[in-house]
């Protein structure tokens, strides 16, 4: 059942191919393009400190970092960048979306960031306050033992930490298409996203590790392995997980218009 969700994904790859490439391309290019932007500060502090003679390399990192407008900055370009990340990727899952049911434009997915901008803004910061969340509960054991000295204890509950909480981590991977296919506010895509998931955790979980096996094993090919996981297996992943949540969801909408109409037909 899982191969079921690829071979849609690998179809609709195939079929918009041109538009995925340069969609991508483009979101690369702004989000470097904000890099760029945002780091000038620094890259500007390191270049002063250069030209003053600060010393070694440790000294001018140290010289620019600590300066607190340099700082400020770098600070304010990051929270930037991680805010581009974040509405861009809703808009890919959005040209993912339109690419399985068939027609896919470019400027669809500008239009849904511009729309739903606040509410894809909110569900992934909430989603990763989330996860920080479980990551910070799940691992406390092991900085209780740690600080006790107690290593092997400690090394025990890191691994089992580390694991369940990526085991609960997955339960928000459909987040962005709850609120761009779907138009659920903040809250409810995240519900949406853990019903989806926890009804169908096994199966998830089998089409997640089958992918990443995949992105694992061309990730040894170096370059090519780079640009193979760029442009093919990231967006099979994310065209496998819209088709997963495309066949998983259920339509409330229109259960409610049904019992509308059987009202009106009581009536």
């Amino acid at each position: 059942m899982c191969v079921e969700f690829i071979e849609r994904a690998w179809n609709a790859y195939k079929r918009n191919f041109w538009q995925i490439v340069c969609a991508i391309i483009l979101i690369y290019g702004i989000l470097i393009g904000l890099a760029i932007v945002c780091f000038m500060p620094l890259f500007g502090a390191i270049l002063l400190s250069i030209n003053i003679g600060v010393g070694n390399v440790q000294n001018i990192l140290i010289q620019a970092i600590t300066n607190p407008l340099v700082l400020f900055l770098t600070s304010l370009g990051l929270l930037v960048i991680c805010i581009a990340g974040a509405e861009l990727g809703a808009g890919l899952t959005k040209l993912y979306a339109d690419a399985l049911k068939g027609r896919v434009n470019i400027e669809a997915m500008f239009f849904i960031i511009k729309k739903k901008f606040w509410t894809i803004l909110l569900a992934n910061f909430l989603r990763g306050l989330i996860i920080i969340g479980v990551f910070a509960l799940l691992l406390s054991p092991y900085l209780i033992f740690l600080l006790t000295k107690s290593y092997y204890i400690s090394a025990f509950f890191l691994i089992v930490g580390v694991a369940s909480a990526f085991l609960l981590s997955l339960l928000f991977s459909l987040v962005n298409q709850a609120v761009v296919i779907d138009n659920f506010n903040a809250i409810e895509s995240i519900k949406k996203s853990v019903e989806i998931i926890k009804s169908n955790y096994l199966q998830f979980l089998v089409l997640f590790s089958i992918l990443m096996v995949l992105s694992l094993i061309t990730s040894f090919l170096e370059w090519v392995g780079m640009l193979i996981n760029l442009f093919l297996i990231t967006p099979i992943t994310m065209l496998s997980f819209t088709s997963f949540y495309l066949e998983k969801r259920k339509k409330p909408l229109k259960r409610r218009l049904k019992k509308k109409s059987v009202k009106r037909k009581k009536r």
